[in-house]
């Protein structure tokens, strides 16, 4: 039984696996990855280019230059590279974590203890809206969902619904 109570072994060795395969982007015709050392055990995941797609396809998007990626809306940052600090040292841009806001402190930790894998936070971050995301270990569709949600947080009421004129959804849509 693994430390987050699941029974691994009782649920067999595809217990992890999503209802839908996760393809990387939204080309048409994706298949299963075969490189043998995507995380998610040959399934593909979100990457740094998939974060950069997704953020443009939203309305009013900017992207501020960054040795990463840093994309805001309404001057409003909603996810950008994670920069990495180690005390004595130059910091250090991740473009494989994201900081993703997400609205309010009780998001925020029904996401880190709900899915510790996926998220993560440090001291630095303590009393902000913000989480660590490692895309290595997320799914683009589940990207897309973090990403249009943390853009509704950020964006003001009359852009909102540009978003929804667009057909832009989350899985988490009121509705």
């Amino acid at each position: 039984m693994g430390a987050d109570g699941i029974d691994r072994d009782a649920q067999g060795p595809t217990w992890w696996l999503p209802e839908a395969p996760l393809v990387r982007g939204s080309a048409a015709g994706a298949s299963l990855c075969t490189c043998g050392s995507c995380a998610l055990g040959g399934i593909s995941v979100a990457d740094a280019d998939d974060v950069r797609r997704l953020a443009l396809s939203l309305p009013h998007v900017v992207e501020i230059d960054s040795d990463g990626f840093d994309f805001r809306v309404a001057d409003k940052g909603f996810v950008w590279s994670y920069p990495e600090r180690t005390p004595g040292k130059p910091r250090l841009i991740r473009t494989d974590i994201a900081v993703l806001f997400v609205g309010d402190e009780a998001e925020k930790q029904a996401l880190l203890l709900g899915e510790p894998d996926l998220f993560f936070t440090t001291p630095g971050y303590d009393g902000l809206p913000l989480v660590m995301l490692r895309l290595a270990e997320v799914g683009f569709e589940r990207l897309r969902e973090l990403m249009t949600d943390a853009w509704r947080m950020r964006a003001p009421d009359a852009l909102v619904g540009d978003l929804d004129e667009a057909g832009v959804s989350s899985n988490t849509d009121p509705g």
